[in-house]
């Protein structure tokens, strides 16, 4: 999240579901949703509505069978995600490794 943190001005994040709604309300630092990775060759801007593709997007992943089952999705601590939280705005917030793990079999 820190090392890379320009790019994300080169992304979007929609949230889906009532759960992550409902907890970014009073979040705990563990707060993880599970994230599927979308490239586009246009990128909506930030105060864009949801783009109509998006729908189409994400049911094309589930009949190629990319994603199978949740496992197969990446896990996101949505307060590490630039902007979520004011407090993340310096390096040592991502400290936590409790929170901010390495990647998986990395």
């Amino acid at each position: 999240f820190w090392d890379h943190r320009p790019l994300w001005n080169q992304a979007r994040l929609y949230v889906f579901g009532h759960a992550l709604l409902e907890k970014s309300f009073a979040p705990l630092p563990g707060i993880t949703g599970k994230c599927l990775h979308i490239t586009t060759p246009t990128l909506p801007g930030p105060a864009d509505p949801i783009p109509a593709w998006l729908d189409q997007r994400i049911a094309q992943t589930w009949r190629d069978g990319t994603i199978t089952t949740p496992a197969a999705l990446f896990p996101l601590p949505l307060l590490g995600v630039p902007g979520f939280d004011p407090a993340n705005d310096t390096a040592s917030y991502y400290d936590n490794t409790s929170v901010f793990r390495p990647p998986r079999g990395g």
